[in-house]
């Protein structure tokens, strides 16, 4: 068999903090090519590298204290040396980056659908109709139906998983020759995630096209791979197929993501085991809820329809469902956040639909929330200190005072990390600090939605342990939302599923 041509090649990438700050390599002299024609993965724990890696090879890393050197090679031009006309010219065209964060890549008062056309125009070939056509017939390409409700509508009035799909149309749009994907199904559901890995699969044999893809989910991309690259602290140190890399892995911490692959199933014996006697009354007694939204004509849309459940302290309740069906809605609405919330939620026997003022306030601090991305949810100019006393100074009178150390005990946070900033924390590092911040309010519910959907998988079993513990030692009633059954079923055994979008919860 022939070897395949490199379409890129990679060559001593150094990308480090500037001297003046004190030089850190936070990418250090890694070198690797990509053929023509293969799937790669570069997968490794939260904080790697792995991002700089991928936007570095676009010359997305600008305007920034970091100072990126050594040779990155497409068709043997230096992407590095290139002048920003020329590279500017080859992306979209030739090299497409799909970045993680969907909502950051669109225009949020833009129309999805007329962001996209643009991208295509570029090419002069092609004109507007014949152009739009293009769009929608990739839109329902993806599985989202009908198209033109998701050419037409604005970012913020879809899912996160449709809006990673729709990302995935601007990315392939003009059929460039290397797709650079950068945590491509961090968002989605089981179906919607096979569906778009499937879509890469035919996109790589129909047209030739190379992908680089940048994970820490090695439990479902990995398989995809020709070749599988391992990172960690910034270097390379692990290369090959996986069926090598399962046998002759050098790093402890490629053994690890191996190894958390596979979560166990929390069963219904071991679920009963594991939480504390249940209480005659439950904790949060919700009945008939809708939750909807209003749109930009004023008409209410609901997601949400006649959702019950009972939780109980100490008790763990799964929400589970593909992308678009509501289970964020369903958190907003349970917490009073949402536009639109009818039905009945008893928080400690008292409807806290029908609070106003200071007693939903009160009220309020007793559900606490955990989101998906933590690093929205941190307040970017402060120190993780000041986030926490911030979040300390607001807890109830009632009770014992929880404190800064009781804090980073319960969370399992270094002390070292208190005169950080967020961005200067890993991904599991931001969540333990969101976790803290949560728990300083002294909840009696928390609602987990997709907490760990954004980690690798080793990072993942650690919070996913920390929040089970924190369930038994607080005796916290938890709502675990993931779009994940595997994770949903390593916390609980008690699962709703939330099957289409304006239906029930059962």
């Amino acid at each position: 068999m022939t070897e395949k041509a490199h379409i890129l090649q990679v060559e001593r990438l150094t990308i480090a903090t500037g001297k003046d700050q004190g030089e850190v390599r936070l990418v250090n002299r890694i070198s690797f090519c990509l053929s023509e024609g293969e799937i790669t993965v570069l997968a490794g724990p939260t904080g790697a590298g792995k991002t700089l890696t991928a936007r570095a090879i676009l010359a997305l890393i600008h305007n920034t204290s970091l100072v990126v050197s050594g040779k990155i090679l497409y068709h043997q031009n230096d992407c590095l040396s290139m002048s920003p006309e020329d590279m500017n010219r080859l992306r979209g065209r030739e090299i497409a980056y799909m970045p993680q964060d969907a909502l950051a890549g669109f225009n949020p008062v833009i129309r999805i659908g007329k962001q996209i056309l643009e991208t295509v125009l570029l090419d002069r070939s092609i004109g507007k109709i014949e152009g739009k056509k293009h769009v929608l017939s990739l839109i329902e390409e993806v599985g989202l139906a009908p198209p033109e409700r998701f050419y037409n509508a604005f970012p913020s009035q879809v899912s996160g998983g449709e809006l990673q799909r729709l990302m995935w149309v601007m990315s392939i749009a003009r059929n460039p020759k290397l797709l650079v994907l950068d945590e491509p199904t961090s968002a989605l559901d089981p179906a919607s995630k096979q569906q778009l890995l499937q879509l890469i699969r035919d996109r790589v044999q129909s047209q030739g096209t190379t992908v680089l893809i940048i994970t820490h989910d090695i439990r479902h991309l990995a398989p995809l791979a020709d070749t599988l690259m391992i990172m960690e602290r910034g270097v390379i140190v692990d290369n090959g197929t996986i069926s090598y890399l399962k046998q002759h892995a050098k790093s402890n911490i490629t053994q690890e993501l191996f190894e958390a692959m596979h979560l166990p199933t929390n069963s219904p014996q071991n679920a009963m085991e594991g939480e504390p006697a249940r209480p005659s009354t439950p904790v949060l007694s919700v009945k008939h809820l809708q939750v909807g939204h209003y749109d930009e004509k004023g008409k209410l849309i609901i997601i949400i329809n006649n959702f019950s459940f009972k939780l109980y302290a100490g008790q763990c309740l799964g929400i589970s469902g593909p992308s678009g069906a509501g289970k964020s809605t369903l958190a907003l609405g349970i917490a009073r956040l949402a536009d639109f919330v009818g039905g009945q939620v008893f928080l400690e026997g008292k409807d806290i639909l029908k609070m106003e003022g200071k007693g939903l306030r009160m009220h309020r601090k007793k559900i606490q929330m955990i989101w998906q991305n933590p690093a929205s949810a941190l307040h970017p100019k402060h120190t993780i200190r000041q986030i926490l006393l911030e979040a300390l100074a607001l807890q109830p009178k009632e009770g014992a005072r929880m404190d800064l150390e009781s804090l980073l005990r319960m969370t399992q946070l270094p002390e070292e990390l208190l005169m950080r900033r967020p961005h200067e924390l890993s991904g599991g590092q931001q969540q333990r600090v969101c976790i803290a911040a949560a728990l300083a309010l002294k909840p009696k519910v928390l609602i987990c939605d997709e907490p760990v959907s954004a980690l690798d998988t080793v990072t993942q079993l650690h919070i996913l342990k920390l929040l089970q513990s924190l369930q038994h030692e607080l005796g916290l009633a938890l709502i675990f939302i993931s779009h994940d059954e595997d994770t949903v079923r390593f916390m609980t055994a008690n699962v709703m599923n939330i099957k289409s979008e304006g239906g029930d919860g059962l």
